[in-house]
């Protein structure tokens, strides 16, 4: 896993060092390699021309590419992406044909996911097998765009007011950055106590009445002219996405592409057994 974080902030210059120190407090998500990059836009909103000031962040954990080439943020000119996850099926949809630019300076799945968003393609998102959390800025275009997974394995919070956005993989980083005071909602200690699920919700509230999230299986942008956030779901198991049930398939099968293309890495692989049927079900289908 990796760690991301992000800040916009109208006319306010970024905090650089109280930034550095949010961005350290997830070091232990990513130890191979941390980046930034900082931003100064002139943008025109609905209150007139403003500077708008952007910084990403990221603790790498690498496991595809290994190279510096690909270390994040991934950046070209005013656009810059910082991505936690990984697209199981990016090799396959790199020589798919769904990209205007098929020439690629990485080995990496991050490279096939920006050039995905810097060709406006987020109605692809839907094609991507894997797991993720990403918030990719295109200053050109005054937007920023931010997705979850299917399943919202990944996590990403996010901070929203009139006059700063800030994006992260924990809740953490960001009340450090803000230095905010947050209220408990009580609502969500009682659905815990009835259900044993917290995350991931289909809403965006989270423990924290100040702190929401992004739902899984949702994408959104955010448009810098009208300092407004707008967010639709990809995916829905309830709309027939599923076509067929497990009773109909090899299930066997199934198990064994799942664990298959998981073992996409640059790194050595391994399984942690904990000898339930779950994992056992895993360990079965890998040998």
């Amino acid at each position: 896993m990796c760690g991301l974080f992000f800040v916009l902030q109208k006319c306010r210059p970024i905090d650089r060092d109280r930034f550095c120190r949010a961005l350290d407090s997830m070091r232990h998500r990513g130890p191979d390699h941390v980046g930034t990059r900082h931003y100064t836009l002139s943008i025109a909103t609905n209150e007139g021309q403003c500077d708008v000031h952007a910084a990403l962040g990221l603790q790498r954990l690498s496991i595809l590419d290994l190279d510096p080439r690909a270390h994040q943020p991934f950046t070209d000119g005013n656009r810059s992406l910082v991505y936690n996850g990984e697209i199981y099926n990016f090799r396959e949809l790199q020589h798919a044909g769904i990209l205007r630019n098929e020439t690629f300076r990485t080995t990496s799945d991050t490279e096939l996911l920006f050039k995905l968003l810097g060709e406006s393609r987020i109605d692809r998102i839907g094609l991507l097998n894997g797991m993720w959390a990403f918030c990719f800025f295109d200053g050109d275009a005054g937007e920023l765009i931010l997705s979850r997974d299917r399943y919202g394995k990944k996590p990403l919070f996010y901070f929203l007011n009139q006059d700063v956005v800030c994006v992260s993989s924990t809740i953490h980083a960001i009340l450090h950055y803000l230095s905010l005071s947050t209220s408990f909602d009580r609502s969500a200690l009682i659905s815990y106590l009835n259900t044993g699920v917290l995350y991931p919700g289909n809403t965006h509230a989270t423990h924290f009445r100040e702190i929401n999230q992004l739902p899984p299986a949702t994408i959104a942008k955010f448009d810098m002219r009208t300092w407004s956030l707008h967010s639709d779901a990809f995916f829905s198991f309830r709309d027939g996405a599923v076509a067929s049930s497990p009773e109909a398939e090899d299930v066997a099968q199934i198990v064994a592409d799942a664990a298959r293309i998981r073992l996409t890495s640059d790194r050595p692989v391994g399984l942690l057994l904990s000898g339930g049927v779950d994992s056992s079900i895993v360990l079965a289908g890998l040998v």
